[in-house]
């Protein structure tokens, strides 16, 4: 019995194009925490976070910059949470190892989806079941506006490296994004401690090791 997480993210990896602006030929850039930091914090500033927040909720286009000031920038609000769970974490696995879902496990599935999203809103893993949902119902815009979030919140992590060095590490906002990467390439971490910096893979045939992820704090 294949579970139905592996078919979301095959489903998302195979269609990742939702970006709304090449990123630049030079991606690998890391992001300057104390220059974000005071960015978001004016008023007057484009990067003004609620600006960014309000874009990103609208699916408005961004641009390079604007992705990763609202995608780091988060690190810096008082509600964030760099461990962040939810107990209804425990509810979507169990609708998710089932081999054929029913219209009220879908709609339990988005339902939990949307309320870890409105406490992390750059969840991806909800995003990504969210998503699924839209598509199984038919809902075309609510899939787009989900997409279109989806790419913001991937496009500022690839954006900051490779995760293939130490030097070149992912930068990532939640221990979360460091389990839910791996799964999105294919790949399947060889460890369940997402705290450490390193995470290892199991043998694959892109012969890669493990991902190098860094976090601000």
């Amino acid at each position: 019995m294949k579970k139905i997480l592996l078919l979301v993210v095959l489903m998302v990896s195979l269609n990742p194009v939702f970006a709304q602006e090449t990123i630049p030929d030079i991606r690998h850039i890391k992001p300057d925490y104390e220059s974000i930091k005071t960015e978001i914090t004016k008023k007057d500033s484009k990067f003004f976070y609620s600006k960014l927040l309000q874009k990103f909720n609208n699916g408005a286009a961004m641009t390079f910059d604007e992705k990763r000031h609202l995608y780091y920038g988060a690190i810096f609000q008082k509600d964030y949470d760099k461990d962040y769970t939810s107990d209804l974490l425990n509810n979507i696995h169990d609708i998710t190892v089932k081999q054929k879902l029913s219209d009220e496990d879908l709609d339990n599935l988005l339902s939990y989806s949307l309320k870890i999203l409105a406490e992390n809103p750059f969840d991806l893993e909800a995003m990504n079941y969210a998503t699924f949902v839209y598509r199984r119902k038919g809902l075309e815009l609510q899939n787009q506006l989900m997409g279109i979030k989806f790419s913001i919140v991937l496009d500022a992590i690839f954006s900051s490296g490779d995760g293939i060095t130490e030097k070149n590490a992912l930068h990532v906002i939640h221990n979360r994004d460091k389990a839910f990467i791996p799964k999105l390439m294919g790949l399947k971490a060889s460890t369940s401690d997402f705290t450490e910096s390193f995470i290892p893979f199991e043998n694959n045939k892109k012969d890669l090791k493990g991902f190098w992820f860094y976090s601000y704090n």
